[in-house]
């Protein structure tokens, strides 16, 4: 996926004192997206370089806009009207934000209890449920080609929630398509992905980064023992 990112200047008007209290944008790389699913790749914006989930990388709702344009999750007239509405309803804005944080660590919850082969918490269970009812119930079914349709939610009827509701409508997908059983979590770090592999042996989430740290860590601990 090719690398995207959004400048500040690119945008809407803004008074000096809103300027001064904007954080600069997240800048999304392609290994931001080596998940092979979109709320994978969503659950991967919580998480850094080991098991810990201590990096954050949706700091503001603008990261979220810029994330989900090079998600492919909104298109680019989408990413204009949710900006716009966005410095127009910032409180709004925030509140999207915290509950779409709310929602990925339930999801990065369930699923990494099912790769775990444990039962997911319950708390974490209704999240999820929740969260779907009140996608489907902003969504229209689109008849699509060969008999299949979809749920869609557009921006009318969605406002500042779209990505939310975007990602809760692929994520009850996600959890129950049998593809689930290919998820896999990175040996070194949190992060998740879909192993295409026909073993499904894939180990990291990237053989450049994880994969040659771990190959690294054991080349030290070789080299200390001999």
């Amino acid at each position: 996926m090719a690398w995207i990112a959004w400048s500040l200047s690119s945008g809407f008007a803004r008074s000096k004192r809103q300027r001064c209290l904007v954080k600069p944008m997240h800048q999304w790389s392609p290994r931001s997206f080596i998940g092979g699913h979109p709320v994978l790749d969503f659950l991967n914006t919580g998480g850094g370089d080991t098991k810990a989930r201590d990096v954050e990388r949706l700091e503001a709702f603008s990261d979220v806009l810029t994330w989900a344009a090079a998600a492919s999750v909104i298109d680019a007239t989408e990413y204009t009207a949710l900006a716009r509405l966005a410095d127009a309803s910032p409180r709004t804005g925030l509140h999207c934000l915290q509950e779409m944080r709310i929602q990925r660590e339930s999801v990065y919850n369930f699923v990494t209890a099912a790769i775990e082969q444990k039962p997911p918490a319950e708390l974490d269970l209704l999240q999820i449920e929740s969260s779907a009812r009140a996608a489907i119930s902003h969504a229209r079914l689109v008849p699509g080609p060969a008999h299949h349709s979809k749920w869609q939610v557009d921006f009318s009827d969605a406002q500042l929630s779209l990505v939310k509701f975007r990602l809760d409508l692929a994520t009850s997908a996600l959890v129950t398509d049998p593809a689930m059983c290919h998820v896999r979590q990175c040996e070194t770090c949190s992060w998740l992905f879909l192993d295409p592999s026909a073993t499904k042996r894939r180990r990291w989430c990237s053989m450049a980064v994880c994969g040659n740290r771990a190959k690294a860590l054991r080349h030290y601990h070789r080299t200390r023992a001999t």
